[in-house]
């Protein structure tokens, strides 16, 4: 068995209100990028996340996938890495059924 299975989607700390969580998030979405939220306002598990990986901060978008964490990524530059590393997690990157 592999130590690490594929991931499926990306996790993204967020927070409302936040616009470059807004940013973020409708980049991944017209990517097709599969997400998992976790909004630090209402889940205490993931403002600890968020404030573990940030100095005690709770600075958000913080975007976690595989060993992966990574704070306010530019969206341009994270779609692409994870069309390099992570092509799982991106819907048109999928194999798709041909007739």
């Amino acid at each position: 068995m592999p130590e690490h299975a594929t991931p499926s989607a990306v996790d993204v700390y967020w927070r409302p209100g936040c616009p470059f969580c807004n940013r973020l998030l409708r980049s991944f979405e017209r990517a097709g990028v599969a997400t998992v939220l976790h909004n630090i306002w209402e889940d205490d598990d993931a403002r600890a996340f968020v404030q573990a990986h940030n100095r005690g901060n709770e600075t958000v978008p913080t975007v976690a996938i595989d060993d992966l964490v990574v704070t306010n990524p530019d969206p341009a530059a994270f779609i692409d890495a994870l069309q390099q590393r992570y092509p799982s997690v991106i819907a048109s990157l999928a194999p798709t059924p041909t007739d």
